[in-house]
């Protein structure tokens, strides 16, 4: 998933990119992309949080606050699902993407892998038996799955729907019933999922895909007291129900926009009153927040304060059921305590955004910006100790100030460049392009309407009017994507610029980085300068002001590299970092000593000996 992070942002015209095991979080901006979002049913006031790619944190005060627990995961763990066992709320089961299932007996403090028996190492969705808790299924990412009946120890290939399945419940009363919500329409078990059988009656013919299967199931519920009641939320085709355990479906969305619905749930107090969370392109899009019914769905209405921003999981407090909490692809955890019609942020603590770029102001030092994947811009203004929004719901790409104008910030949101004068969050369009994602900006301090764009795939790009007009300076080798730029300031002739890897439009694997590429000529020519370095992608460059050659590298897995040799030679300054998955870096201007670095999932780290000490910003 690391990489496919990447390859998000260099393509993310299209669709908008880990602590190491046992170690704590980075502070920094709060929120970020969550997938997945449970209430312990025996404890509702500890909650989990399953994120892309800062793992599962934990909240044992229905979340005022959070706490990162991955030890024993991979790095960078993408959470697909997470399941706590009904009768021990000790017991927690995650999916964790291309790596399986992951149990923990003690709350999340230590995790253990558990595939034996299973061929599936990319699961979707989990499912547990509500009377027999250690009968558990795994569904595979492409259809297939997987039963365990002791906890997890081991694995029987039981198959399942073709497709890849979104949702699995199981009956409460009848656990040898299963439903399925899958890309290919719904499915029926009533064998524990030995065999399975369509029930796609009542869909409407005219939702059906070009392989005439019936419209892509995203979310599926039962109602716990009339397990014959189930709903369906679909991908552009909104909300349908069954009062008859799946024979038919009847469309029920009078007030709801025909967005993907991505979320469910039922009230535990008055099974009439359903929630319902959107999305667009599965979370990458805005979507239409969260709808409400209170008549078993004949009517939904919007639900006030949370109507732009993807919803991936809704989840009520068994106890306290005007208690709701949503999980977005931005903006965290977000609360209502009042049946939804007001929600605030629950962020404290949660640092899981995935950072895309960093920029200091040059007037002022202490004012940092941090650009992310999906939750727009957050700003500090005491270096790093608080942080909030800037700009909100904004996919960033990048972030750069120009040296000559105070207070005039650039950014790149997706394939726009904009810009902020003045603190002002009204921003200037500067460019809009067609074909290619502003993935980094860097401007010459001596000329300083000339600036340089990197964009992935496509290269280097160049303008000397200010952003106007661009003229295209370097291309790709062997598909490799250009991932970051910088430029010397005591010699704005000299470039540098970081390579990542992409994967190959032939055969879809991954080409290697060639590490640090540098010119002399203001772009026109390039020679390789890895150094030392290994094929990596490095996602940021640094260069100290007062020393040119000295170069810092963010690497995506070893952390931060560092040169005093314009390149020849690298070495690793992770002291500190407990994240070694970087996108962004940035170096004070006026205190060359003084760098932060951004990291995928785990916050924001900060050094004020060039790199020799890191600890994390908040603190």
């Amino acid at each position: 998933m690391g990489r496919l992070i990447f390859v998000l942002l260099a393509a993310a015209t299209m669709i908008c990119t880990a602590a190491q095991n046992g170690q704590a979080q980075g502070g920094g901006p709060v929120g970020g992309m969550i997938r997945v979002l449970r209430i312990d049913p025996s404890t509702p006031t500890t909650l989990y949080a399953g994120t892309d790619s800062g793992g599962v944190f934990k909240s044992t005060n229905r979340g005022a606050s959070w706490t990162a627990i991955n030890s024993g995961l991979p790095t960078i763990p993408t959470i697909n699902d997470l399941i706590v066992d009904p009768t021990n709320g000790s017991t927690i089961y995650v999916s964790i993407w291309n790596s399986g299932v992951f149990k923990t007996v003690d709350g999340g403090a230590n995790w253990t892998e558990i595939n034996q028996g299973c061929p599936y190492p990319s699961v979707h969705t989990l499912a547990i038996d509500p009377s027999r808790s250690a009968t558990l299924y795994r569904s595979a990412l492409q259809g297939g799955g997987c039963k365990s009946t002791n906890g997890g120890a081991s694995w029987t290939e039981i198959g399942g729907p073709s497709g890849d399945i979104h949702s699995l419940v199981i009956d409460p009363t009848a656990p040898s019933t299963m439903y399925a919500g899958t890309e290919h329409g719904v499915f029926k078990s009533t064998n524990q999922g030995a065999s399975w059988t369509a029930i796609n009656a009542g869909i409407p013919s005219s939702w059906k895909n070009e392989t005439q299967w019936a419209v892509g199931v995203s979310a599926l519920t039962i109602d716990p007291s009339n397990p014959r009641t189930l709903y369906i939320g679909t991908e552009k085709g909104g909300v349908l129900k069954s009062i008859n355990g799946g024979e038919n479906w009847i469309p029920v969305n009078l007030g709801i926009t025909k967005v993907t619905v991505s979320a469910l749930a039922i009230s535990p107090r008055t099974s009439s009153t359903v929630y319902v969370g959107t999305s667009d392109n599965f979370g990458f899009g805005a979507g239409s927040g969260v709808f409400k019914s209170t008549d078993g769905g004949k009517t939904w209405e919007s639900v006030e304060g949370f109507t732009d921003v993807g919803v991936t999981s809704l989840a009520i407090d068994p106890v306290e059921g005007k208690i709701i909490y949503g999980a977005t692809l931005g903006r965290g955890i977000v609360k209502s305590t009042d049946d939804g019609k007001t929600w605030e942020a629950a962020n404290a603590g949660l640092t899981a955004n995935l950072l895309t770029s960093l920029a200091i102001d040059p007037a002022n030092p202490d004012t940092v910006y941090a650009g992310t994947f999906n939750g727009g811009i957050f700003k500090s203004n005491n270096g790093g100790i608080t942080w909030s929004h800037f700009i909100k719901r904004q996919c960033v790409t990048s972030l750069a100030f120009d040296p000559s104008k105070s207070g005039v910030l650039y950014i790149g949101i997706l394939n726009t460049l904009l810009k902020s004068i003045n603190g002002d969050t009204g921003l200037v369009v500067v460019k809009t392009f067609s074909d290619f994602t502003v993935e980094g900006i860097v401007i010459d301090p001596s000329m300083p309407r000339t600036l340089y764009i990197n964009a992935g795939r496509m290269g280097i790009f160049k303008s000397i009017d200010g952003g106007d007009n661009w003229t295209h300076i370097y291309s790709i080798i062997d598909r490799v994507g250009i991932q970051s730029l910088a430029i010397d300031s005591s010699n704005p002739a000299r470039l540098y610029a970081g390579t990542g890897l992409l994967p190959s439009l032939a055969t879809n694997e991954d080409t290697e980085g060639v590490g640090v590429l540098r010119s002399t000529d203001k772009g026109l020519g390039w020679v390789v300068v890895k150094g030392n370095l290994t094929p990596i992608e490095v996602g940021a460059l640094a260069i100290d002001p007062s020393t040119s050659g000295t170069l810092y590298a963010a690497t995506f897995g070893e952390g931060v590299l560092k040169s005093s040799d314009g390149g020849a030679r690298w070495t690793a300054m992770n002291n500190g970092l407990t994240n070694l998955y970087i996108k962004a870096l940035a170096i004070d201007p006026s205190n060359p000593g003084t760098l932060y670095a951004g990291t995928q999932g785990g916050g924001v780290f900060k050094t004020t000996n060039g790199g020799a000490i890191w600890k994390p910003t908040g603190f």
